[in-house]
């Protein structure tokens, strides 16, 4: 069995082998439980998870095997059971917000537990001994969902503080969109400082600052954008 040859994999001596298995366990989770083996797959998602952690885009694939019609009640729940003990802690709630959609509304009545919401994680954030590295999670590869917990961020009194980290990621990812909606996001909530506005970087002699610096001015003329 496929699923099982992939878990048997985690032992392995090579990190590369490892953490390919593991990623492919939490990307076809959906396939993995649909065929019969979920309880293999829901048996490992710490050691999973240990290897791998992108725990907002597993738990949003087993939300996906709840919305499936034909899923059978013992299977159901039992998914269930395992999104409600995946971890709770910041880099982990961060992760559930930037790396996955919402699949349901109506959580409660379909016995979901909540997502975390983004004003609380974005209070904890700043406080964070290691707030660098938990604003590093919302430029991740697979971060596909990072913009409202980066404008929640951004609204903040703290902002400010915030803004080296962001614009440290930013840069380390290569891209502009994350650090010129931050930026735009804090000028707007913020106006009566406009620390954070970067038209320093129209100036500079790096491209990506002066790239960042235009991108920012274009949001702030059109924030519908």
């Amino acid at each position: 069995m496929v699923c099982q040859l992939l878990v048997d994999c985690r032992s392995n001596d090579a990190p590369a082998v490892r953490e390919q298995a593991a990623a492919l366990l939490i990307d076809h989770a959906v396939d993995f439980v649909n065929g019969r083996a979920h309880r293999i797959i829901l048996g490992s998602i710490e050691r999973v998870l240990a290897v791998e952690p992108r725990v907002g885009t597993l738990r949003e694939n087993l939300e996906r095997v709840i919305a499936a019609h034909n899923v059978k009640a013992e299977i159901s729940n039992d998914v269930r059971a395992a999104i409600a003990s995946l971890p709770q802690d910041l880099p982990n709630r961060i992760r559930v917000l930037v790396e996955g959609w919402p699949v349901f509304r109506d959580r409660e009545e379909r016995g979901l537990p909540p997502r975390p919401d983004h004003a609380s994680v974005a209070g904890e954030i700043p406080a964070a001994p290691d707030r660098s590295s938990m604003i590093a999670l919302l430029f991740e590869p697979w971060a596909k969902s990072s913009g409202e917990l980066l404008v929640a961020l951004a609204r903040r009194g703290d902002a400010d503080a915030a803004w080296r980290d962001v614009l440290a990621a930013a840069r380390r990812r290569g891209e502009t969109w994350g650090a010129s909606l931050f930026a735009s996001a804090a000028i707007a909530a913020h106006r009566e400082r406009l620390a954070l506005l970067p038209l320093a970087h129209l100036e500079s002699d790096d491209q990506f600052e002066r790239d960042l610096g235009a991108e920012t001015i274009t949001r702030i003329e059109a924030p519908t954008r």
